[in-house]
């Protein structure tokens, strides 16, 4: 942690697209408990096409910048792929800088099952799936062969790690690392939230 504690929580999601990030920081911002701040519409104000490194760096250091900003008045969840550790790093440099308690919501998934949300949300007049370039199968599964999951490096940074699957109307969940303060409460909430009470442990 950095000299400048900040009591509130910065979450972000990883995962592959189709995973229900989006459906469950939503579900999240919704009740008010958290801000939420996407990469995908980061990229549709911005009109940054995906696809291209430099692009993608710059959309996850405006979504990060962001959330340092409103992380001094609430809590905030980043939602996006961070499928690289090069994106998460620049997360993690800035919560040493600020003293920011980082949450993982790692989201997990068979990839048939994404294929197939993948497909009907491209069918979706209200998709915003324009996320690392994934229109067609093909850059989804480069986005899966090139999937940097996370390790040691990671987990010396982060104070909770949470891995959800989304289970029809609920959500499973396990917490793999949970650092003893009064966060822990908070991210509990969040959970219970986000599954509308109905979570399956």
């Amino acid at each position: 942690m950095g000299a400048n504690q900040n009591d509130n929580l910065v979450a972000f999601t990883m995962g592959l697209p189709g995973t229900g990030k989006t459906c469950f920081t939503s579900l999240l911002s919704a009740s008010g408990a958290i801000e939420r701040i996407s990469t995908d519409e980061i990229r549709v104000e911005k009109a940054i096409e995906s696809g291209n490194e430099t692009a993608d760096e710059l959309v996850y250091r405006i979504a990060i910048q962001r959330a340092i900003v409103q992380a001094a008045r609430k809590h905030v969840v980043i939602d996006a792929t961070f499928y690289k550790y090069r994106y998460r790093e620049l997360l993690y440099q800035y919560a040493k800088t600020e003293g920011l308690c980082l949450c993982c919501f790692l989201f997990s998934m068979p990839k048939e099952v994404i294929l197939e949300r993948i497909q009907s949300r491209r069918n979706s007049e209200k998709s915003l799936l324009r996320s690392q370039g994934v229109k067609e199968d093909a850059a989804f599964l480069k986005i899966c062969d090139e999937f940097e999951p996370l390790g040691d490096r990671d987990i010396g940074v982060i104070e909770f790690i949470v891995e959800l699957e989304q289970k029809k109307r609920t959500w499973g969940y396990k917490m793999f690392k949970a650092t003893a303060d009064s966060r822990l409460s908070v991210v509990e909430g969040l959970l219970w939230i986000a599954s509308v009470g109905h979570f399956e442990k």
